[in-house]
């Protein structure tokens, strides 16, 4: 069992056998430390300190827990200049324990020269690194002695980390490398298991006569990363591979709340891009191929390999900032095309020791080669029932290969064609070609004359055709499993069968058949709507009485009592409620203003069926940014934009989504146009409307079933709030506002409202929610917005209303810390006011903006023009129109 720790009396740690005699020496920074008179212990324990007060009690209490014998450990513990109160708790500490402990204080110089300030002092046969915010169970380093002594052959041990999760508190075996223990205790020689490997110090014990005799230390040059890897790597290639793999030795590695651990902000680190593959990965790789006869042991290729793939998951994550941009990514670049010469082609073709998608396997072999390259196969990914049509996707690198579709036994043109640019890394690496082909009869395709593989998965059954069959019942959603219908029920848990049982039964009735047979599901968000969901549901009901339609949003809100006093009451269904399910299982489409998995995937309806419905993305706003990595695994039947430049941002070949004109549509929002009649009925613009936008690192996750995301325990003390709340406390803006007789309110998105709960604001700013609130004449009232990347300021534009954009950290949103990067659209060419950092310079703008007449204004409302060429409020009914088309056979 992991003990529940909690940071104790420092009188507890007297509790053990006695305190040993202990004398003063000076540490090589010239501070006095206390040393215990014990020789030769078994373990050093080296740990390097900074600015951990918070962390260090548990870990202390985890070393003053551990069931070996004390005397027989040493503690170094090398104060690496901290700035908080670590030095102390260290100093508390050594005062009270019976290990034999020495506290070194230094200056500030990183933590590979903290540990190697401690290895230069070291006594102990075996040394072992510790990080000081996680913790060891009470028998880790028993477990440890005892298979030194079971194992005297073995160069190093493993330990198995456990992840604990601190803004949860749970305690999971979900480490990447889990496998690695997943067999018990084992002695392993990388040399014949390759796929074993160890890179972690912290979870390390190695032989401090081998460190000395190779004079091994960390490269203090080699930051953020890789410190640890590298030096357990050249360590292993110093020794003979032999590494004890210690399932039950359990280091608890802690997965910080407020994730500031340099792991979590290393991507921003432009030394991850240009110093760690160079000095890092690539140094080690030449270095162990010249010992090596040329070829870098496999067991190391495979650590590189893990390495590496953290870089690609950081490129697909839709919230995680980079600094691989400009010339520090074509430093990377540069990096990696010598790198991968030292990895066999077989090694990554067959790395599976942790996830490592096909698409990295094929960057890997072909994106930094001069080669021209393409997929020895084809794959079938999906088939869309209502068109009739197959969609066949293949990758390749330089030019596209000529292609021959046949149908039966005719040549046939695809139907929709696009060439997806597939990015990491701020370049194109390759591309995806995208066919969609009619179903009707036998497929072959042909590439350069030859026929050419056909798969129905990227690892599947080799096969030269498609068969109608094939088609109809291969893949229908991506990214979910196929299950035949009726089939969902036999694929769940013994104890969830009773609850499948009765949804099956219920969501067949004759009842729910009749009802919501062709039915058109309508929502926004599932707690609050008043966007281009329930517009265009209300669009529904009033102009198209032959569609079935239905609007979704949770029964305890205020959305749902202002629906049913509008008279709507009979078409509502509540979320997550039976006749909900009876609704989702029969329902032709769904149409949604969000299209996160609330909407999308349900998780309460997937727990028992497969969705089958189609999927209308109305969104909420117009995208600016490259939201490829988040919406590209989304399967989008409709796809609704706004302007031309936004279409050809996603549908054009050359972009990196995976939309083509088959599911893009440029209608306009539904939303614009109840903005139109809005603004015909307000009698004057008497706001000026600061709406920021939310960041992923300011909110927790969903709350379960909810969409409602809670503020970090941190929130008061980030720079958003500092900006955001000088700005609300400016008396500047104030003034101004005044001058102009407006009225300054706040409308901050969604996710950051119970953030902004429980603040206290200016008596002269107003507060305003998105809850039961008529968001569209708040906006019709604004003279001016002040927004920060909101596409609010696409809505206000829309009514010839100017923003000014507040980015005091666009370095990390436009780099991908939120849940996008920059794309085609660009703030100071193209945004509807300017772009500025400081409260001053909003306010000095805010001044521009008044005179209507100011060169500054007239350019701004140019731009509006050219965006929005046409406002005439249709857009519902051309939304409608583009669900019907779509849902017609192409032929």
């Amino acid at each position: 069992m992991i003990p529940k720790l909690k940071a104790p009396p420092w009188y507890g740690f007297s509790n053990f056998l006695g305190t040993q005699d202990r004398t003063k020496i000076r540490s090589e920074s010239g501070d006095y430390a206390l040393v215990s008179d014990v020789t030769a212990p078994l373990f050093s324990v080296v740990s390097a300190i900074y600015n951990v007060e918070q962390y260090l009690p548990e870990f202390l209490e985890s070393l003053a827990q551990q069931t070996f014998d004390h005397s027989r450990v040493e503690l170094i513990l090398v104060n690496d200049g901290s700035l908080d109160n670590s030095l102390s708790l260290l100093e508390q500490f050594q005062s009270s324990t019976d290990y034999a402990v020495r506290v070194i204080n230094q200056e500030n110089a990183g933590q590979g020269a903290a540990r190697n300030t401690g290895i230069e002092v070291a006594q102990g046969t075996w040394v072992t690194f510790p990080d000081p915010d996680d913790i060891l169970e009470s028998d880790y380093l028993r477990v440890v002695a005892d298979h030194i002594e079971l194992w005297p052959q073995a160069e190093m041990f493993a330990t198995n980390r456990i992840m604990f999760f601190e803004d949860t508190g749970l305690i999971e075996e979900t480490h990447p490398l889990k496998r690695l223990f997943a067999g018990g205790n084992r002695l392993t020689d990388l040399s014949i298991t390759p796929e074993f490997f160890h890179g972690s110090a912290p979870a390390a014990f190695v032989k401090r006569a081998r460190l000395i005799d190779n004079g091994l230390r960390f490269n203090e040059a080699i930051r953020p990363n890789f410190e640890d890897g590298e030096f357990c790597c050249r360590y292993m290639l110093a020794s003979e591979p032999l590494v004890g793999f210690l399932s039950n030795a359990r280091y608890i590695y802690r997965k910080r709340a407020d994730q500031s651990s340099t792991l979590n902000n290393s991507t921003m680190d432009p030394r991850r891009y240009l110093v760690v593959p160079r000095i890092g990965y690539l140094a080690i790789l030449k270095d162990a191929a010249k010992a090596n006869n040329g070829v870098a042991p496999a067991w190391l290729q495979n650590m590189i390999l893990y390495e590496l793939s953290h870089y690609f998951k950081a490129e697909d994550s839709a919230g995680n900032a980079t600094a691989a941009r400009g010339e520090i990514a074509d430093e990377f670049h540069a990096t990696m095309a010598e790198l991968v010469r030292y990895l066999e082609k077989t090694q990554i073709s067959d790395f599976t020791i942790s996830l490592f998608r096909g698409i990295w396997r094929q960057c890997l072999l072909h994106a930094w080669s001069d080669e021209p390259w393409h997929m020895e196969y084809a794959v079938f990914r999906h088939f869309d029932k209502q068109m009739k049509l197959a969609l066949i996707t293949y990758r390749y690198t330089g030019e596209r290969p000529s292609e021959r579709i046949i149908s039966g036994t005719d040549v046939v043109d695809p139907v929709f064609t696009k060439d997806r640019d597939v990015v990491y890394f701020d370049r194109t690496v390759m591309k995806e070609r995208i066919l969609w082909v009619p179903a009707g009869r036998m497929v072959r395709l042909q590439l350069n004359g030859q026929p050419w593989e056909l798969r129905t998965e990227e690892t599947n059954e080799r096969s030269v055709r498609l068969r109608p069959i094939q088609m109809r019942t291969g893949p229908t959603r991506i990214g979910i499993p196929y299950t035949a219908p009726g089939d969902e029920i036999f694929n769940q848990p013994l104890r969830e069968v009773a609850t499948s049982l009765f949804y099956n039964i219920y969501v067949r009735t004759p009842w729910a058949r009749k009802k919501f047979r062709g039915s058109w599901v309508f929502m926004d968000r599932v707690r609050n709507a008043d966007d281009s969901g329930e517009i265009l549901f209300k669009y529904a009901r009033a102009q198209r009485k032959d569609i079935n339609a239905w609007f979704v949003v949770d029964k305890d809100t205020a959305t749902w009592k202002r629906l049913r006093k509008e008279g709507f009451g009979s078409r509502l269904v509540a979320y997550g409620s039976l006749k909900w399910m009876a609704l989702m299982f029969r329902t032709t489409l769904l149409a949604s203003s969000h299209a996160g998995p609330p909407q999308a995937n349900p998780p309460k309806f997937i727990e028992h069926f497969v969705p089958r419905w189609k999927f209308a993305f109305l969104q909420h706003g117009v995208i600016k940014d490259d939201l490829s990595a988040w919406l590209n695994p989304k399967e989008m039947f409709l796809f609704v934009v706004s302007t031309p430049n936004e279409y050809e941002s996603i549908a054009a070949s050359g972009t990196s989504y995976r939309f083509s004109d088959k599911e893009v549509a440029l209608t306009g929002l539904p939303r614009f146009d109840d903005l139109l009649r809005a603004k015909d009925s307000i009698k004057k613009q008497d706001l000026l409307l600061l709406c920021p936008t939310w960041r992923h690192w300011l909110v927790k996750d969903d709350i379960a079933g909810t969409q409602e995301r809670l503020a970090v325990d941190t929130f008061k003390d980030s720079e958003f709030f500092s900006n955001w709340m000088g700005l609300l406390e400016s008396t500047e803006l104030r003034d101004a506002a005044a001058a102009a007789g407006l009225q300054i309110a706040i409308l901050a998105h969604p996710n950051l409202e119970q953030a902004f709960e429980g603040i206290t604001v200016p008596s002269w700013v107003q507060l305003m929610t998105y809850e039961d609130t008529d968001v569209r004449s708040i906006f019709a009232r604004a003279k001016i917005g002040i927004t920060d990347y909101s596409s609010v300021a696409f809505n206000l534009a829309y009514l010839n209303t100017p923003s000014v954009y507040f980015q005091f950290d666009a370095d990390k949103v436009l780099n991908g810390g939120h849940v996008g990067r920059a794309g085609y659209y660009k703030y100071p060419e193209n945004g509807f006011g300017p772009v500025v950092e400081t409260v001053n310079d909003v306010v000095r703008s805010v001044h521009e903006l008044l005179d209507d007449t100011s060169s500054q204004s007239q350019l701004y409302a140019k731009r509006i023009d050219s965006t929005f060429p046409s406002r005439d409020g249709k857009a519902s009914e051309r939304v409608i129109a583009a669900i019907e088309e779509r849902l017609k056979p192409v032929l």
